[in-house]
Formats: C-alpha cells, structure tokens, sequence
C-alpha cells in the first residue's frame, strides 16, 4: 500500500506471523501502543482482526498498519509459513479505514532500528559502534526474517526482501555433510532450513543422521527444552 505521511488516528496495529497475530492500538499522536492481544492462533488474520476489534466494543480504527511474516507483492499477501491469505482491497473495505499499510514484519522492524535507546540494546562481541553504519535486522521464529537499514544523503534505506532464503553456507568438513543431508532432502538449502523452529527439527535430524545415530523424532520445542541440554545433539 501507499506509504505517504498523515494518516489519522486511532490507529490499528498488528504483527502477523506464521503461528498466530499480536494486536494493539494506538489512540493518538505519540501515544504508545496499547491494549496488547495475541490472538487466538486457530484464527485467520482478518477473523483475528474482527474479534480484536469486536472486543474493544466495536471501535473503529482510522488507519492500520500491518506487518506480515512473508513478501508484499501485489494485491493478495500469503504467508510463507502458513497458509493464510488476505486481499489487501477487501481487508482495507471492510476496516473502513482511511489508510492501510501491509509490509513484510522485519521490513517494519527495520524502520524502528532509529528509535533504539541505550537501554534497549546489550552490546554483543567486542569493537565499538559506528554511527551512520548500515544496521541489519535478524529473527528467527516459524521462519527466518532478515532485513536492514542503509544510511544514505537523503535518509537511511530500508531494505525489503526474503534473506532468510539465502543459501546455506558451510565452513567445514562435517558442516558440508550436514548440508549435503538437507540438499538430498530438501533441494535447495536456505539459511531458514536450520534458522527457525522447523529448521531445528531439520538440523537435529540431519546431525542424528550425519553422526550414524538412530532416527529419534522431535519437536523443536523438545529440542530447545532444558532437559534436552545433556544430549549432545540437542546442544
């Protein structure tokens, strides 16, 4: 959708991911987010969205902003990890609202990279920061979200695209079995194939088998579990 400035307020916010959507709202000129929901992960995004609205009484919001877990490209957004879909038209008609952006959720993290304070960071590694460098945005969750911000004369670029479809690098022996594993499985083999919550149970089962070990299924979330720490594959 248009990114032009002014759109009115209250607004409608809402992070849309692969296993389910947040939403908040905002009343006014620099009010903070408010009224923070996950809603329930069995509901589609605009029957999230209803019932989000429904029960804050029927409130009608006058613009929304939406950042969803996949590409925006033309009219209807999929998602890449779900297989949810929406109209942009359809969805904007039946808010009734004034104003609607969609964009990929890490492109909209990317533009809140400026308004991080000192308090909100923790330094990772060693080397100092440089002012006006380039910053990148990395997550992993259902899959894996890349974006970044690039300085430029006439303001920072935020940088919009798929990155955590990259292909997946190796740097030693046994790393070249473990992706030679996944290739034989999956074909292509992206950074999101070991990245995310289904990329643990990928990479877990390919180090099993790389290593000669039984086949042993597991969820990501046994693998992440504390209780897994003491097997040296889950570690």
């Amino acid at each position: 959708m248009t990114t032009r400035r002014g759109a009115p307020y209250p607004r409608l916010v809402a992070d849309i991911g692969g296993t389910g959507c947040r939403l908040g709202w905002v009343a006014g000129e620099g009010a903070d987010v408010e009224d923070v929901v996950a809603a329930d992960p069995s509901l589609a995004p605009e029957a999230a969205i209803a019932h989000y609205l429904e029960r804050r009484g029927g409130a009608s919001a006058k613009a929304a902003a939406l950042g969803v877990a996949g590409p925006v490209v033309g009219e209807t957004v999929r998602l890449t990890n779900r297989g949810w879909s929406f109209s942009l038209r359809d969805l904007e008609r039946r808010l009734g609202v004034a104003r609607l952006i969609v964009l990929n959720d890490f492109t909209a993290l990317a533009h809140g990279l400026p308004l991080l304070r000192g308090a909100d960071v923790r330094q990772v590694g060693g080397g100092e920061r440089v002012d006006r460098a380039p910053m990148a945005v990395i997550g992993p969750g259902t899959g894996l979200g890349v974006s970044g911000m690039v300085p430029g004369p006439g303001g920072p670029a935020v940088l919009t695209g798929e990155g955590g479809h990259v292909s997946l690098a190796s740097s030693s022996a046994r790393e070249d079995g473990i992706v030679a594993i996944l290739r034989h499985k999956f074909g292509h083999v992206s950074a999101e194939r070991v990245l995310s919550g289904d990329g643990l149970v990928n990479l877990h089962d390919a180090v099993r088998l790389r290593d000669g070990l039984p086949a042993q299924p597991r969820t990501a979330a046994q693998i992440s579990a504390a209780e897994s720490a003491a097997d040296p594959v889950c570690a």
